[in-house]
């Protein structure tokens, strides 16, 4: 099966899956939440969103340098840029990841494999943060009605940072500091990111229930590193609904599944219109310079 067959089964599985999420819920209220958003908040949104996708890149470009490959802060972002950009052209996050790899090998003759687990690297990062930050949110919901429920979270979270770091150490041969330093990264990228969830979610929302959306968007984000759509489209709404639903029968209260449909979808619209830019590179980027020395200059 050839790379453009897959993206196409992948788009309409993506689409099947959304359509069916948005037949399950009231649509006019979905409909009704994103109409009437404040173009204000849809601009603090994006520039939020802008910001996120700075401190990934600067996170990339520190493993990168871990490695012995520095990058210039203006190439990382540029890269990081194009990344996002095929990303949505080839879904499931692999194509960006895939392209930064070979033209790694091209341009700095990195071999393939130690590309490889660098961007595996990198992504282990922010879920490591993602997951630490679904506990925090889950032990900030009542889910007393779940048996040593706070116990359970503890526990997962001591597993996660075990995990984080003896994996990172046997199967991508990076030290434990190598994997710690880059953890205020990935801390800055996910604030930034929940940062915009709040935005959207006051622009949409007058509720009180925050931190309830804040646990769905991080399982949400999980969920969508699944590569089998463009942006996790179809994954994250169906996430968000049924994780709201499943929050309002374990923790006694009374979400609105709708709600975080809307959030998903004006999430999904934000971060594709903040990775266009990386058309206006896709054809240079290959060409620029990536040594440290190219820091200066706009992007």
């Amino acid at each position: 099966m050839t790379t453009k067959t897959k993206s196409i089964l992948k788009y309409m599985f993506a689409l099947i899956l959304l359509v069916a999420i948005l037949y399950r819920t009231d649509f006019s209220k979905v409909s009704h939440y994103m109409e009437n958003i404040s173009p204000l908040y849809l601009i603090l949104a994006l520039f939020l969103v802008t910001l996120a996708q700075f401190s990934a890149a600067l996170r990339m470009a520190y493993f990168f340098h871990a490695e012995g490959f520095p990058l210039s802060n203006k190439f990382a972002v540029i890269l990081f840029y194009v990344g996002s950009f095929y990303n949505f052209l080839l879904p499931g996050g692999i194509g960006g990841d895939a392209y930064k790899i070979i033209l790694a090998r091209k341009r700095m003759e990195m071999p393939t494999m130690q590309g490889v687990k660098i961007m595996i690297a990198d992504r282990a990062s922010g879920l490591c943060i993602i997951m630490m930050m679904l506990y925090v949110s889950a032990y900030l919901i009542d889910f007393s009605s779940i048996a040593y429920a706070n116990w359970l979270i503890l526990m997962a979270s001591i597993v996660t940072l075990a995990a984080y770091f003896i994996i990172s150490k046997i199967f991508l041969k990076k030290p434990p500091k190598v994997m710690l330093l880059s953890l205020p990264y990935s801390f800055v990228t996910q604030m930034l990111w929940i940062a915009t969830l709040a935005a959207l979610w006051q622009g949409l929302s007058n509720g009180k229930t925050l931190i309830d959306y804040v646990a769905l968007y991080c399982a949400a984000s999980v969920a969508s590193m699944i590569p089998a759509s463009p942006g996790g489209l179809g994954i994250k709404e169906a996430t968000y609904f049924y994780g709201a639903k499943l929050i309002n029968q374990f923790a006694g209260v009374s979400i609105d599944p709708e709600l975080g449909v809307a959030l998903s979808l004006c999430i999904f619209f934000i971060s594709l219109i903040c990775a266009l830019p990386g058309i206006l590179w896709l054809h240079k980027v290959s060409h620029l310079d990536y040594s440290p020395k190219s820091n200066s200059g706009t992007i």
